[in-house]
C-alpha cells in the first residue's frame, strides 16, 4: 500500500497529513485554499523557550493542513489504525513497575548522600528527583536523556509525589524534568557516588539471593575520554534478576583484565558462581575468586589460551552445560 512512499523508505514511517503555518497579518492563505488545504484555526501564539518555558509572542498563526492520502482522515479518526500504519508507530515509553512506597527510599538515598553540584539559582527540580527518575527509567529499559524524559511523562501523580516532584504554579500538577534537565545534571553529577547509591538501593530491593554473577565490559556509545577514545565500562550483573552489582571504568591505555579484581573486590561472593568471557580466563582471576572471595567460576577457554584449550579438548569428551553429570 505504501511502496511508493519515499518517507516510508527513508524514515520508516508514512506521512498522511501535511501542515503549514500562515501569518494572518501578512497573508490570507489563498494559495493554500486553492491547492486543497484546510484552515483549522489560529495557534496559541506561543514559542518554546530554551529552558522548557513557552513565550507568548502575541502573534498567533493560522494552521493549515492537507491530507496526503484519500483515506487519511478516515484512518486518523478511526478507533484503530490500519495494521500497515500501526506497525510504524514507535514503541510506547516504558512505565515504572515499582510501587509508589518503594520510590521514597530511592529518592531519600540520593537526597541524603549526594551533593547537588548545580548552582542554586534557577533550579526547578531537585537532584534526587532527577537521579531517581533516571535510575527507574534505566531499569525499565530506557537509554539516555530522551528516554528518561519520555519515561518521566508516564509517571503517575502519586509516583511523582514520592519522587519529590514539585507542583506547576499554573496547573497545580506535579511536573517532571525535561530532556535538557537530564543532560545538564549528568554533565556535573559525581558518577561514582551515583553508581554506589543505585547499587545500594537495588541490593535492598532484590527479592532473590545472589547465586551467579556475570562479568563483562561494554563501550559506552557516544562517549569520549581525554585521549579521544570512548569510555569502556566493566560491569558485574546478577544472572537471575539482571541487577547491577558494580560498575567501573577501564583505565585509559589498559584493558578489561586488570579491572576484574577491583570490580568484584567489595562484593560478597561466597558460594557465588562468577561467569566471564575468554579475556578473563586468567590464573590470577581464578585464584582470586576461589581463595579470596570463596566463590566458583566458569571461564571460557579459547584461542587466546592455546595450551589450556588443547588440554581441555584432551580431558573433556565434549561440550557440557554447567551442572550436568559430565561436569564431574
Amino acid at each position: 500500500m505504501f511502496k511508493s512512499d519515499k518517507l516510508l523508505e527513508v524514515f520508516g514511517h508514512t506521512a498522511l497529513v501535511a501542515e503549514s503555518f500562515v501569518d494572518p497579518e501578512l497573508f490570507v492563505g489563498t494559495c493554500y485554499k486553492a491547492a486543497g488545504w484546510q484552515c483549522l484555526g489560529p495557534t496559541g501564539g506561543f514559542a518554546r523557550d530554551y529552558r522548557d518555558y513557552y513565550l507568548d509572542l502575541e502573534a498567533p498563526k493560522q494552521l493549515w493542513v492537507r491530507p496526503l492520502h484519500a483515506k487519511a482522515l478516515e484512518w486518523l479518526s478511526a478507533a484503530r489504525l490500519p495494521e500497515a500504519l500501526a506497525r510504524q508507530l514507535p514503541e510506547a515509553a516504558a512505565r515504572c513497575t515499582y510501587k509508589s512506597r518503594q520510590l521514597k527510599p530511592l529518592w531519600q538515598c540520593f537526597h541524603d548522600q549526594l551533593t547537588d553540584p548545580r548552582a542554586r539559582r534557577g533550579k526547578r527540580h531537585l537532584l534526587a528527583t532527577v537521579l531517581s527518575i533516571s535510575s527507574l527509567a534505566t531499569l525499565a529499559g530506557e537509554r539516555g536523556p530522551k528516554g528518561f524524559a519520555a519515561f518521566a511523562q508516564n509517571l503517575t501523580q502519586p509516583q511523582r509525589r514520592h519522587l519529590g516532584c514539585r507542583p506547576n504554579k499554573h496547573t497545580g500538577l506535579l511536573d517532571v524534568p525535561s530532556e535538557p534537565t537530564f543532560r545538564r545534571v549528568f554533565k556535573k553529577v559525581d558518577r561514582v557516588r551515583f553508581n554506589d547509591r543505585i547499587a545500594q538501593w537495588l541490593a535492598e530491593h532484590d527479592p532473590e539471593a545472589l547465586t551467579a554473577v556475570a562479568v563483562d565490559g561494554k563501550t559506552v556509545k557516544g562517549s569520549r575520554q581525554k585521549d579521544g577514545r570512548p569510555v569502556h565500562l566493566m560491569s558485574a550483573v546478577a544472572h537471575t534478576t539482571q541487577r547491577l552489582l558494580n560498575q567501573i571504568p577501564v583505565a585509559e591505555k589498559s584493558n578489561e583484565i586488570p579491572a576484574f579484581r577491583p570490580l568484584l573486590e567489595a562484593l560478597p561472593l561466597r558460594n557465588v558462581v562468577i561467569t566471564a568471557d575468554a579475556e578473563q580466563c586468567q590464573r590470577a582471576n581464578a585464584q582470586f575468586v576461589v581463595y579470596q572471595k570463596e566463590g566458583d567460576y566458569i571461564f571460557l577457554a579459547k584461542g587466546n589460551q592455546p595450551s589450556l584449550e588443547a588440554l581441555a579438548q584432551t580431558k573433556l569428551s565434549g561440550a557440557f552445560p554447567p551442572g550436568s553429570p559430565n561436569q564431574r
